[in-house]
């Protein structure tokens, strides 16, 4: 039978319902720190009221622009909580190509990683396509002259649930990935609610049934949906932990599994 795309259900509120269920497992491995589902449920929350303060609203998109870290999931969630778009940018992209993706999601907020500083840096000559972007906040240990400090900006924030996050439906946009871009310029795939969450039942609990016991472990780049579906999906669904790793390494490939169980 065909499932409704208008039902009320969305990313942010499975992980507001695990961080009610299961408050003290664990959530995110990265290095040697680790998260409960309380602890990042309330980091997403202060994100998604960081993104109101600046003057996001549901349905407007927030570009990411990060490399793998602790920092890019939590304002994944903080974004989808707020019931906003968040347009994952390949920070591989340079110059004219990264413009065009910039273009295609009229972000009305950039989150910038410091690590990616080049890949914005790369813009001169395609200055337009940061024309239009009300906020930019910068996630990194230096202020960046002219835009947010985006974990001062967060830490302000209060840690309760935001009020969108129970009211989202199934069929608005969650994210926009980016194709790699080998016929032609990327295109913008819209990803929402409601097909994760098909990805979540059909991956996580039909296919993997991962247990509160089990780690995933996730190389793949975040702007992926293999990462964003696949791999996050498949653990938000019976509660399990995500092992985030920088990138791939076949060096550290074994030491990383052993290391994160």
């Amino acid at each position: 039978r065909r499932v409704s795309s208008d039902l009320i259900g969305s990313i942010g509120l499975r992980l507001q319902e695990l961080a009610d269920a299961t408050p003290h497992a664990t959530a995110l491995k990265f290095d040697e720190r680790r998260w409960t589902y309380a602890e990042f449920n309330a980091w997403a929350n202060r994100v998604a009221a960081a993104c109101r303060t600046a003057g996001v609203k549901r349905g407007q998109v927030v570009a990411i622009l990060q490399s793998n870290r602790p920092e890019t999931l939590a304002a994944i969630a903080g974004v989808v909580k707020l019931g906003a778009t968040a347009a994952m940018l390949n920070h591989n992209q340079r110059g004219a190509v990264l413009a065009h993706s910039l273009r295609l999601s009229a972000p009305v907020m950039l989150i910038l990683g410091e690590e990616c500083a080049e890949a914005v840096a790369s813009l001169t000559g395609s200055d337009d396509a940061l024309t239009g972007i009300a906020a930019k906040a910068w996630d990194g240990g230096n202020a960046r002259e002219g835009w947010l400090d985006w974990s001062a900006a967060c830490d302000r924030q209060p840690s309760g649930n935001p009020p969108e996050t129970v009211t989202i439906q199934q069929h608005e946009a969650a994210f926009h990935i980016f194709t790699s871009g080998t016929t032609g310029l990327p295109k913008a795939s819209v990803m929402s609610h409601y097909r994760w969450m098909k990805g979540m039942a059909g991956l996580g609990q039909m296919t993997l049934r991962l247990t509160g016991d089990d780690t995933l472990y996730c190389a793949l780049p975040l702007y992926h949906n293999n990462a964003l579906t696949v791999c996050w999906g498949a653990v938000l669904a019976d509660g399990a932990a995500l092992a985030l790793s920088r990138k791939f390494s076949a060096s550290r490939f074994w030491d990383e599994l052993r290391a994160y169980e």
